[in-house]
This record gives C-alpha cells, structure tokens and sequence, in this order.
C-alpha cells in the first residue's frame, strides 16, 4: 500500500533536509520513503541548457515562465509516483511563496487533485531559526514580520488545500496536520506508520512555573508520549521573544527617561509633532544574543502577532487531537491553580466534541463546576491512561501505513 503526502512550509525549515532524516527513520523499519522536492527540480529543468538561475532568483522570471516551470515538475512526479506500490511518496512544495512582500501562489490545484494524497503536513518552527537558516544562506530581504506572514499563509491555506481536496473527492479521510519541527521526525513518523494510535494534546501551565513543577510537566509529558501521538503547544517558542522584553522594560524607560523627556519638548510644526508612545524605547533598542540579534522595531512589529497566533495554532493543535490531558498544579494552599490558556483550551475542546481529561493530585472535589462541567478527573495520570485506552482504544498494530 502506497501513503502520499503533500509536505508543505515556508523557507528557512531546512525540509529536505528533514525529510532525508525522516527517510532514514522508515528506511530502519524496511518502509520505502521516496520525497520530491518541486523547487528543486524546477531549478534542474530550468538550468538544463546552462543557464544559472539559483534558489534566491528563480522567481524573478515571468509569472507564466514560473506556472510552466511548475505544471512540468508537478506532472514528471505524477508520472514517476505511480511507479510505486508501496512506501511513502512525498511531494515536497510550499503552498505559497512571499516574494518582495508578495504572494506566489505554488500548487496547482487540478495536479494536487490527480495526486490523490492521503494527508497534508505542513511543517512549522519558531521564526527566529527561520530567521537563521535563512541568514545563513545569504537571504536577507525579509522583513521579520513577513516570517509571520509566511507560516500562517502556509498553514492556512494548507488546510484550505486539504478542505478543498476532501469536498471535490467526496473523501474526509484526507488529513491535515500541523507539525512542529522542533517534535522531531519520530512525530511525522509516527502519524504515518501508526494511524490508529490515539493523538493528545498535552494541556499544561506554561507562565510561573517553578523548577519542582517544571520537572513534574517534564515527567507527565514523558509518560504520555510513551502510549500516545502528542502535540506540545510550547513546541513553538515565539512568545519568548516578548518576555524577553518584558523582564527588560523597566530597565529600558528608566534608562531612556532623560532622553525621552527631551525628545517631548521638541517642536516641528502645525502638522507634524513627536509621538512617544509606550513601545518608543523598544524600538530605540537591539536585543543581541550567542545566537541571534533583533531589532525593537524588528521586535514591536511582532508582538501582538505572536500571541494571536500561539492560540490560533493551538486550536488547530487540539483540531487534529482526539482528545486532551490536562496537568493541574497545586498552589500553596493546596487548591487547583489552572491558567487563562488551560481554561480556554478546555472549553473550546468540549464545544468541538473532544474529551478532556485532568489530572489534578487533589481529586475532583477540589475543582470548580467550572472545571468538572468540561471534564473528567483523575488523581494521577496512570489511572488516567488506563481508562483512555479502555474507553478509546489505542492502536491496531496490523494497520500500518
């Protein structure tokens, strides 16, 4: 039996690379995995008569060049597929390009229909190592929050792509999958090679954690991935972009205050006047790291944008589970201390149709209604494992890919 993907994601994710690590996985359980990277093979037809265009050039040629460059690479790979029988086959694509702070629009959607593809991934990571990966090859002519742009416009219209390919085939079988790279490869594996295992969003307090509680999460996420497909919303860690300013800020107005104070007073005329704001000495400021510098203008560009994407994505994150664990903390006095974000992942779980599950050491008693109305509980996470798999199942290790 032949599985096939569509691997989609923006530039910077390094997937080729992901995907031959990923290839190497099957190949060690005897699985044929066979990937075709579209960009690349545009750029070998295209350079056949020895021309030199590059990565970082190819779409400066007309749009029609472009479409006709694509339709070929795509129909060559439709041939080549069905030679296969069995395995994996993936075609690798984005599903848009930005292009001097524009969209290209990449996959045909009558040729992703011959396709017939069994699921959709789209591959995604913190921007700031997209940041890297792409400094390090000598792109520089994103701006940060394009980055941004790019991973939603990636998963969007993935899943729109996936959407549109289950309508006109009459096949809801057809998956879609969000995939945090920092999971690693065992994840994409996993979701192939293993359909029926249940997949659980991990549901844990993130903010004001001390190091005991730290490693009683670490523990509670290990033991869940030992039966279960997981997704981990801090797979992602974008947002430790803004607390890097936040524990900083104070810092920063007190510093600037002199200098701030001056640049109020100054005069230019009837219509223009000097706006200071509360973000004026971020962007005055370079945050510089072992790692990686960014600007605060780089920085202020990015800061709502980041939190409303870590709860879009989350959602889709609990879209694609079949349920949730939850991890409740104990305060000092004993009693539930449950975040804003498990709240609201609880109940958009429930209002979807997803079970949630806690655990919480203090028993349901101790919960509000609040809680117990969207949820069942349980004292420790064996017992909470247990009944998932007696009420739910696992996997049936004879339906493999």
């Amino acid at each position: 039996m032949l599985k096939k993907i569509i691997f989609t994601g923006q530039s910077g994710l390094n997937k080729s690379k992901y995907l031959q690590e990923t290839k190497e996985l099957f190949e060690k359980s005897n699985i044929p995995f066979n990937f075709k990277t579209i960009g690349h093979k545009m750029l070998d037809i295209y350079n056949q008569k020895g021309r030199e265009i590059t990565e970082t050039t190819i779409l400066n040629l007309q749009k029609d060049t472009l479409d006709l460059l694509q339709a070929i690479v795509w129909k060559e790979i439709l041939k080549e597929h069905k030679k296969e029988n069995e395995g994996v086959f993936v075609i690798n694509s984005h599903s848009v390009f930005r292009w001097h702070h524009g969209l290209f629009p990449t996959i045909d959607m009558d040729l992703a229909i011959q396709f017939e593809p069994d699921a959709i991934f789209c591959l995604i990571d913190d921007i700031i190592y997209i940041k890297q990966a792409l400094v390090e090859r000598k792109v520089y002519f994103y701006d940060f929050w394009e980055l941004f742009a790019w991973r939603e416009d990636e998963i969007w219209l993935s899943k729109l792509l996936t959407d549109s390919i289950r309508k006109i085939k009459r096949d809801n079988g057809i998956k879609f999958f969000l995939l945090p790279k920092s999971q690693g490869t065992e994840l994409f594996y996993k979701l192939i090679t293993k359909p029926n295992l249940q997949k659980v969003y991990m549901s844990f307090p993130i903010t004001g954690i001390d190091e005991q509680e730290s490693e009683k999460i670490k523990n509670f996420k290990s033991e869940i991935s030992r039966y279960f497909i997981v997704f981990d919303p801090i797979s992602i860690k974008d947002r430790e972009l803004i607390k890097i300013y936040h524990d900083n800020e104070k810092k920063l107005k007190s510093n600037f205050k002199k200098i701030i104070d001056s640049i109020k007073k100054i005069k230019i005329d009837e219509k223009w006047k000097v706006n200071v704001d509360d973000y004026t000495e971020l962007l005055l400021v370079e945050y510089c790291s072992a790692d990686f510098n960014i600007t605060g203008r780089d920085l202020f560009s990015v800061l709502k944008t980041i939190d409303s994407q870590i709860i879009s994505r989350d959602y889709l994150l609990i879209d694609q589970s079949n349920f949730i664990i939850m991890y409740l903390k104990e305060g000092e006095d004993k009693d539930p201390k449950i975040s804003a974000g498990c709240q609201s992942e609880m109940i958009y779980a429930y209002n979807i149709g997803k079970p949630v599950y806690i655990i919480f050491k203090g028993g349901e008693k101790k919960l509000s209604p609040w809680i117990t109305q969207y949820s069942k509980v349980y004292e420790n996470l064996n017992d909470c494992i247990n009944d998932i798999i007696r009420l739910h199942g696992n996997i049936d290790e004879n339906n493999k890919y």
